[in-house]
């Protein structure tokens, strides 16, 4: 397993059961010829060393590990409505080793478009790690969109910060005891790691900061990480509506942005008064969705 030599030497294939790997090398050239790769993706082929099939989840996977106990909680109801969120019955995770410490967005986005499996990405350079997965609905055309070359839509796109073997060894955790739990769960583990994060995090994401610069004695050896598979992290539950707020708080920044400069720029007084009105409520807007976001937020905590 060369393609794969740094991952056994930093321990992380002991994260995973020994049932849900399959390590398998896929062909690049097999990859960007057979799916509409556009001028972007086709520009990540040439960063890209190998990309190898670790492993994969599915209901037996689960089930062998006895995870089922007649204990566990009911099914979890999600904040949010997730009835779009894609069903899937397997969560795949994939390798990429990179000749460039950057994450191919685009690749990812497009192999996540069109596979019928919830997507987890673990890119490599040179002894780091980062995490990637996208939250992803089934496609609903509007009015407007008939229909879409892509069975899937990407509605957030999730990046951890690049972390040592060390960082990710005491960082990474797999819970949830559906398929969807898992991946939803891997999402909030990702969220929780990610620059975007703004609020602190709590003792068990802080620990990885507190060991950045010291190596586990036997990390090779490191067993695997204890997998409570009747537990979701909190924030999993309202991470689909935080996401969503988050993407919308974006767009009405912009369009705050947008018309303070027109309005800036504006000499009719009618004019600028109605872009000065519509403005104010925008940035009613923006606080509104604010609240909302740090109430979620304090509700995972």
């Amino acid at each position: 397993m060369e393609h794969l030599e740094f991952f056994y030497a930093d321990g992380l294939n002991k994260l995973f059961p020994e049932q849900s790997l399959v390590i398998t090398p896929l062909p690049i050239d097999y990859i960007f010829s057979n799916f509409a790769a556009n001028q972007e993706v086709n520009a990540c082929a040439q960063d890209i060393k190998n990309i190898t099939w670790l492993a994969k989840f599915n209901q037996e996977v689960l089930n062998l590990h006895n995870f089922y106990q007649d204990n566990l909680e009911p099914e979890h109801v999600y904040l949010e409505d997730t009835h779009k969120l894609a069903s899937l019955p397997e969560l795949n995770i994939f390798v990429l080793d990179l000749a460039q410490e950057y994450i191919p967005q685009a690749l990812i986005n497009l192999l996540d478009s069109n596979l019928d499996k919830y997507l987890l990405f673990i890119c490599h350079y040179e002894g780091r790690y980062s995490l990637s997965a996208n939250l992803k609905f089934n496609f609903t055309p509007s009015a407007t969109q008939k229909s879409s070359q892509f069975p899937f839509e990407i509605t957030s796109s999730l990046n951890s910060q690049w972390l040592s073997a060390t960082e990710l060894l005491d960082t990474f955790n797999l819970q949830g005891k559906t398929v969807k739990d898992l991946y939803l769960n891997l999402l909030s583990l990702i969220y929780l790691n990610s620059s975007k994060h703004s609020q602190k995090q709590d003792a068990h994401t802080q620990a990885p900061q507190q060991h950045a610069a010291q190596k586990h004695p036997n990390q090779a050896d490191k067993a695997p990480l204890p997998y409570d598979h009747s537990k979701v992290n909190p924030i999993t539950l309202n991470l689909p509506k935080i996401l969503e707020l988050e993407n919308q708080l974006t767009k009405l920044i912009q369009e705050g942005d947008r018309l303070n400069k027109a309005k800036n720029k504006e000499r009719q007084p009618n004019k600028k008064f109605a872009l000065h009105t519509n403005f104010q409520k925008v940035q009613k807007k923006i606080l509104a969705t604010k609240e909302q976001l740090k109430q979620l937020k304090d509700a995972a905590n």
